[in-house]
């Protein structure tokens, strides 16, 4: 770099440091796409796993499929639960 003058050298060094900032922004995305892969993938392998699920249902529901009729299914609810016959009436 001798034959350069002092503002060509400078001129290159602002190249450089323009460079080395450009290779660590792609570097640094590079890095963020790996983890979004990376967390993709173990969304994607949560969601394949199979869990036994258990579900809790009051015996007045179950029946719903014999009975079909909401009368009583009301009359069943009112006399068996009555707490849960007046919280489903709040809602209506």
């Amino acid at each position: 770099m001798r034959w350069l003058n002092p503002r060509q050298k400078t001129a290159i060094i602002q190249h450089l440091d323009a460079l080395e900032t450009l290779i660590n922004h792609v570097a640094g995305q590079e890095r963020l796409r790996e983890k979004h892969e990376q967390a993709r993938q173990q969304a994607i392998a949560r969601m394949r796993r199979k869990r036994k699920r258990s579900v809790w249902v009051k015996l007045w529901l179950q029946r719903r499929s014999l009975h079909g009729q909401y009368e009583q299914l009301m009359k069943e609810l009112h006399a068996e639960d009555v707490s849960a016959f007046t919280n489903l009436h709040a809602f209506y």
